[in-house]
């Protein structure tokens, strides 16, 4: 589950302007739902939350980010829109990519991964 954070997908991160997110918040709501299922099936779920932390981007990074921008670190906008399901884990990343989170891999490479299903509204 990758990305479904309140920057994205609540319409209140529209503030005084038209939502213009009205999909997304649909698409998380029913990616949960399904996530849901999953885990009643036996499947572990797993939630990113990408979170702009400037004192973790390399230099050539920051010049592309400011400190206020989308999810960053300690705001309202960087905490999941959806809450988790049950028994499921959340893994923080620093970049859009979740491959290159050592926090993401790492959870891979801990935990008997035999496949993924990827489910995001910013993929």
């Amino acid at each position: 589950m990758v990305d479904f954070q309140n920057d994205f997908c609540s319409p209140a991160a529209c503030g005084d302007s038209p939502v213009t997110n009205t999909h997304n918040a649909q698409a998380a709501q029913r990616a949960n739902a399904f996530a849901r299922h999953a885990a009643g099936l036996g499947a572990h779920v797993v939630y990113t939350r990408q979170v702009l932390d400037m004192g973790r981007l390399t230099e050539r990074q920051r010049r592309w980010e400011r400190p206020d921008g989308l999810c960053a670190a300690g705001s309202w906008g960087a905490e999941l829109f959806v809450p988790p399901v049950p028994g499921s884990s959340v893994v923080v990343k620093y970049r859009f990519d979740c491959w290159q989170s050592p926090e993401f891999t790492g959870f891979l490479d801990g935990h008997d991964i035999d496949g993924l299903v990827i489910c995001g509204v910013e993929l």
